[in-house]
């Protein structure tokens, strides 16, 4: 899988990658739980897991987010508060959101060639443009990803 992000200025969000997941986070998380939710990400079951976390202190207190799981070309989103996600697969391009939904917003598309996550209100860094992300974490205006791709050499 190949991750591109675009560095957010103002207004980011803080994206987490690991593996074939990725998880972008609004709202502020201690350092204890990020490192918490990147670990989760790895772990086979890291989809779940990471969901469990973010949900830990009760549905009021969850944060908005998105998290990413790409399985080959399959995709599996839960999209929850001012994110939006666009999906690009054999019939054209998807909108997938979170704005508005008491919960959470949760898709699985059996064959995607792309998704693009886009954080509202985010402003990216002038001159930047995008940049790889393997595995870690970086503040995000967006962050696209090409699922079954090759991963890029290292330097």
């Amino acid at each position: 899988m190949t991750v591109h992000y675009t560095p957010a200025a103002s207004g980011g969000w803080l994206a987490l990658c690991s593996g074939q997941r990725i998880l972008v986070l609004g709202g502020a998380a201690d350092a204890a739980s990020r490192d918490a939710l990147l670990e989760a990400l790895a772990d086979a079951a890291g989809f779940q897991t990471a969901l469990d976390l973010l949900t830990a202190s009760g549905l009021a207190a969850t944060p908005p987010f998105a998290l990413l799981d790409l399985d080959g070309t399959s995709l599996r989103a839960i999209l929850r508060g001012e994110v939006s996600a666009t999906v690009t697969d054999a019939s054209g391009q998807q909108q997938l959101s979170g704005a508005g939904v008491a919960t959470w917003a949760e898709r699985s598309i059996p064959a995607i060639s792309s998704v693009e996550v886009t954080v509202t209100g985010a402003v990216p860094v002038e001159g930047a443009g995008s940049l790889p992300l393997r595995e870690g974490a970086a503040w995000i205006a967006t962050i696209s990803s090409l699922p079954g791709s090759a991963e890029p050499s290292a330097p």
